[in-house]
């Protein structure tokens, strides 16, 4: 039974802390009689340093039957009990005082350990459940991008289904405390409407509990709250704040830390996309980087880049990783189609649940992958939409400020790897486009040159044939063999500064007008050096008359000194001036050139270089 102050003569004496003794009980009707027809009661204070802590009640069931002997001896009996309670609830309170002391200073010591809110969560739950000798313990936290409550991670059968789930601000227990800012106490949670939330629907038993907020700095940032059968006290309610202040700055210091981790790791994968961007003009393989960076740090399930098609204003797959099937390759979405044709056109971020939305523009395409969650953002750089980057995860997908800041981050590194691949491809088409030019007009003066020197018609386009042939027959990189097809066709440019008395005589050359016809490679040199994409073509008009013994002109070089491209052409050059008929003489046999050739080999041509060319002339 619970007596009130003041309620009865037991309630009398506790408030007054004076001695009544009543002979006939009639005359106190609002006395609470622990034994049938009492007459007599007897009541003494306990007191300790003048505070009551109790009382001594004796009953009979005689009228006037306790005298004043009575009551001093009872006196007497009740102060020596009030001494000893005060003893045993003395030793009680240190006993429980270190207890407290014990069970915070566990916590303490087992939070330094550790570093992440993943390892912190458990170590306070299981020791609040065994401190307490609760039934349930939650830790609830605020999400700071959405105000929502979310139960992080919970121990005992009530609420471990629970976990992740999310209530708006300031609704359900959790909510309450953290707007608020102040701890809850309750004997039963369910004669509480206001926290009548789905947190508590399956709850048939009696639910006493207490909730604390969990602060740090002065921001609240989330709750702690243990559930029992049994009633809470208020001593616990202090002692779960303790901890809780103690939680509250250990997993402040550990989402510090996360953060700084995650700020970090996040920076480095820019480095590495950034670096794929450079280090490649292929955007499969910097995206490809991209996209692992992206599944890996948003910890998400798959991730994909849709590209615009500017002539049909279609979205098109391009790139994925992470899908359980290729259905999604199969995208193909015009602007304003769907959330990612939404995100394309509006060009805004766009966050949403996929589950239960079998209208979704792709339902079909992704009902494999069991999708909960999405997000989209538009690749725009220098003002235009190149596509856009999607993520999918097959949970909910838990956002805060600085996941969705990265998420927009990445889409911005992917329209610059986009837009890097597509202006490579325009530098090489027009490179392309320039180096057919610079072909097409070396092949005009080619052909110029001929018709100049109408004798050896036809020579330019033979002889830069078969010394392709030759050079690639040798092993010639494709690189320089370029460059000496462009210097074969030019081998005789300099004969443009050769008067046409001297070019086109029929007859024997003088002395003085072979020395002006030798100096045709110098011209050469002279109008070709000067052009940058034709300077590493020099090689043959420039040397291509320099022999082996060192013989030649314009510089007299010997062996190895003179350049592979003009060994090669030179030979090249001889043999398609004897194969065909000149006005001055007839076409010689192959056998006869192929015999001259060797003749000359070690004197007029590089031995290595004959020989390749008489085998290419064989397996013809």
């Amino acid at each position: 039974s619970v007596i009130a102050p003041g309620e009865g003569v037991i309630g009398q004496v506790a408030a007054s802390g004076e001695v009544m003794r009543v002979g006939d009980a009639s005359l106190a009707p609002d006395h609470k009689s622990f034994a049938d027809k009492t007459l007599c009661v007897m009541c003494v204070p306990l007191k300790v340093s003048d505070k009551v802590i109790g009382v001594i009640n004796v009953e009979s069931k005689q009228p006037n039957a306790f005298s004043e002997q009575d009551e001093r001896l009872l006196i007497t009996i009740g102060g020596q009990l009030a001494a000893a309670l005060a003893r045993l609830r003395a030793t009680a309170e240190e006993v429980q005082r270190t207890a407290e002391l014990e069970a915070m200073a566990r916590v303490t010591a087992a939070l330094r350990d550790v570093t992440t809110r993943t390892e912190m969560l458990p170590i306070i739950l299981d020791e609040l459940v065994d401190l307490f000798r609760a039934d349930d313990a939650v830790i609830a936290m605020r999400d700071p991008s959405t105000g929502e409550t979310v139960i992080e991670l919970a121990r005992g059968e009530q609420f471990v289904d629970q976990v992740g789930l999310r209530s708006p601000a300031g609704v359900g227990l959790g909510g309450y405390v953290i707007s608020t800012g102040q701890p809850h106490l309750s004997s039963d949670l369910r004669n509480e409407p206001r926290f009548a939330l789905s947190e508590f629907e399956s709850i048939t038993e009696p639910l006493a509990s207490v909730c604390i907020p969990l602060i740090a700095k002065t921001e609240t940032m989330g709750a702690l709250w243990v559930m029992r059968s049994t009633p809470f006290v208020y001593e616990q309610l202090w002692l779960l704040t303790a901890i809780g202040d103690i939680a509250a700055a250990a997993i402040h210091r550990a989402t510090l830390y996360e953060q700084t981790e995650q700020r970090a790791r996040r920076l480095a994968a820019m480095r590495a996309v950034d670096v794929a961007i450079r280090s490649s003009f292929d955007a499969r393989d910097s995206l490809t980087v991209l996209l692992t960076q992206a599944i890996e740090l948003l910890r998400v399930d798959a991730a994909d880049v849709l590209l615009l098609d500017p002539d049909s204003q279609s979205l098109n797959y391009f790139i994925g990783l992470g899908f359980r099937s290729n259905a999604i390759r199969q995208t193909r979405l015009q602007l304003g189609e769907g959330r990612a044709g939404l995100a394309a056109l509006d060009r805004r971020l766009i966050v949403t649940p996929i589950l239960g939305a079998p209208s979704h523009t792709r339902a079909q395409l992704l009902a494999e992958e069991e999708f909960e969650s999405s997000c989209v953002a538009p690749l725009v750089i220098k003002g235009q939409v190149k596509g856009v980057l999607e993520i999918f995860h097959r949970q909910w997908l838990m956002m805060d400020r600085d996941w969705l800041e990265f998420f927009e981050a990445l889409a911005n590194q992917a329209a610059v790897a986009v837009d890097h691949a597509e202006l490579f491809s325009r530098l090489e088409s027009s490179g392309k486009e320039l180096a057919l030019a610079y072909e097409a007009t070396l092949e005009g003066w080619a052909r110029a040159l001929d018709l100049r020197d109408r004798e050896t018609e036809g020579h330019t386009r033979r002889v830069t044939d078969m010394t392709e042939r030759l050079a690639r027959a040798m092993g010639v990189d494709e690189e320089m063999i370029g460059q000496m097809r462009r210097g074969a066709l030019l081998h005789d440019v300099g004969k443009l500064g050769i008067p046409d008395s001297i070019l086109l005589k029929e007859g024997k050359l003088t002395q003085d007008e072979q020395a002006t016809m030798r100096k045709h490679p110098t011209y050469a040199y002279k109008m070709l050096s000067s052009i940058n994409y034709l300077q590493p073509a020099l090689d043959i008009p420039y040397y291509h008359h320099e022999k082996w013994d060192g013989t030649g002109y314009p510089r007299g070089l010997r062996g190895e000194e003179i350049p592979l491209a003009a060994r090669i052409f030179a030979i090249v050059d001889v043999w398609d001036a004897l194969s065909v008929d000149r006005p001055y003489r007839a076409a010689w046999s192959q056998e006869k050139v192929k015999g001259y050739l060797r003749e000359q080999a070690g004197l007029y041509f590089d031995p290595q270089v004959v020989e390749a060319f008489l085998k290419v002339l064989n397996d013809e």
